[in-house]
């Protein structure tokens, strides 16, 4: 027996009851099911995303790569990953031009493949819409009349993300155009993860599709990029990989809550699931509970 607000369990006996009740109690493990189906999927995708995001010893985040492909982007200028946040406008257009930079060849250029030579791995307007668009916000950003943007420290950004209503419009605007390159970068990294979940061992990416609908094949996943910039002296997957891990640390980084929301809401999805099936096990007959139990398993598992 449950409590109307279907949170406290009052008896875990065993009686008979009434059709209507029965009723109702059909009703809430159905809806139990289809719950339990959203928070596997759920779950199946924090794990999908946690795989391309590194942690440290402590099981935080790492930011350590991200870091390193700041700062050695025109080292010449001496920049700091952590220092530069202190001015989130310029910090922002350096680190997309870094990413712009780093992964143009890789994905709308041509590499050096060992045993291969120069090719491309993508057809050329695959991503070439994203690293346009992408251009195109840091050209905007830096056309902006600094006198007019203020000095939006990290801390002021976070503050500005989670406010209705900025202080200024030249704000405003520059919480949009990062909003927008966020936005560009998750869903660039989910087609890389996707293609790169295509991948069959020893061969390369089967059945992929350019944006006009024509078959290709991604060069074998085990060649060497001989020079790449920030790819270089990695496979065409390990490559793809890092890219994927950078488009989702810097969505990290801005608390984007495409990755940052489903990354802290793990443990309250496995709390959801583990109290769901609890109830389960109160409410439903045994056979019902055992095979909602192997279909959440086999979600899982996924």
């Amino acid at each position: 027996m449950i409590s109307s607000s279907c949170v406290h369990i009052i008896s875990s006996d065993v009686f008979e009851c009434g059709e209507d009740i029965q009723k109702e109690i059909d009703s809430f493990v159905e809806e139990c099911r289809e719950n339990l189906k959203f928070l596997a999927h759920k779950k199946r995708e924090i794990v999908e995303k946690k795989m391309f995001m590194p942690r440290d010893e402590n099981g935080e985040i790492d930011l350590t790569a991200l870091q390193h492909l700041y700062e050695s982007w025109k080292p010449e200028e001496r920049h700091s990953f952590a220092r530069d946040q202190e001015n989130m406008v310029h910090f922002t257009i350096r680190l997309f031009s870094v990413f712009e930079d780093s992964f143009r060849n890789l994905l709308c250029g041509e590499v050096k493949l060992f045993g291969i030579g120069t090719k491309r791995v993508f057809p050329p307007d695959f991503f070439r819409q994203e690293l346009q668009k992408l251009l195109a916000i840091i050209e905007s950003l830096e056309g902006l009349s600094y006198d007019q943007t203020s000095e939006i420290p990290y801390k002021q950004y976070l503050l500005l993300k989670g406010a209705q209503n900025t202080t200024s419009q030249a704000d405003s605007d520059v919480m949009a155009m990062i909003d927008d390159a966020l936005d560009l970068l998750f869903g660039l990294g989910i087609r890389i993860e996707s293609l790169l979940r295509s991948y069959t061992p020893g061969g390369g990416l089967k059945n992929a599709r350019g944006r006009k609908g024509s078959s290709f094949e991604v060069p074998l996943k085990e060649k060497i990029i001989l020079r790449g910039g920030r790819t270089g002296k990695k496979s065409v997957a390990e490559a793809l990989t890092f890219t994927v891990s950078v488009c989702y640390l810097i969505c990290f980084v801005y608390r984007d809550k495409s990755i940052y929301a489903l990354i802290t809401n793990e443990n309250m999805v496995l709390r959801e699931i583990t109290a769901k099936m609890e109830m389960l096990a109160r409410l439903a007959e045994p056979e019902v509970y055992q095979e909602i139990k192997e279909t959440v398993d086999h979600d899982l598992r996924m």
